[in-house]
């Protein structure tokens, strides 16, 4: 679900910071400590923010990514990387596949899993995209079931 707004950043960040103090019943942060705190920090400096919330539904963990954009930011500081990204799949697979493990063993995901729209980090670039076309800050919300 993407939700645009025209408030500020620190206007979202300050939104999502009462969000992650008082979450909604039911969810829990799912991660602190100093290298979240690190991810935090580099995500501010591409234009974003994010939080992750987790619950239990029917025994199963549940995931609930909240992340704050402002296009302009994240395309100034991304924007290189994400016309990359976009030609990704026309290279063959036998380029792909080390790409892939590359990426895997430096950030916990694939290439191929950032672009599939049903990876929660898929998802996520697919609404920054959105957010891009638009112009407009915003809120996106990724709900995730983690096995």
């Amino acid at each position: 679900m993407i939700a645009e707004s025209g408030a500020t950043l620190g206007t979202l960040e300050s939104w999502l910071h009462d969000v992650s103090a008082n979450p909604p019943q039911g969810y829990s942060v799912a991660a602190s400590g100093s290298s979240v705190d690190a991810a935090h920090r580099h995500a501010q400096a591409m234009g974003l923010q994010f939080q992750v919330f987790s619950h239990q539904d029917n025994g199963k963990n549940r995931e609930l990514i909240v992340v704050v954009l402002d296009p302009s930011t994240f395309e100034e500081k991304a924007g290189p990387v994400l016309s990359l990204i976009d030609k990704y799949d026309m290279l063959p697979k036998s380029l792909r596949d080390p790409i892939d493990a590359q990426a895997k063993a430096r950030t916990g995901f694939t290439v191929s899993q950032a672009l599939d729209p049903a990876q929660p980090i898929g998802a996520a670039l697919a609404a920054a995209r959105t957010l891009r076309d638009s112009g407009q800050r915003g809120v996106v919300l990724v709900d995730a079931v983690k096995n």
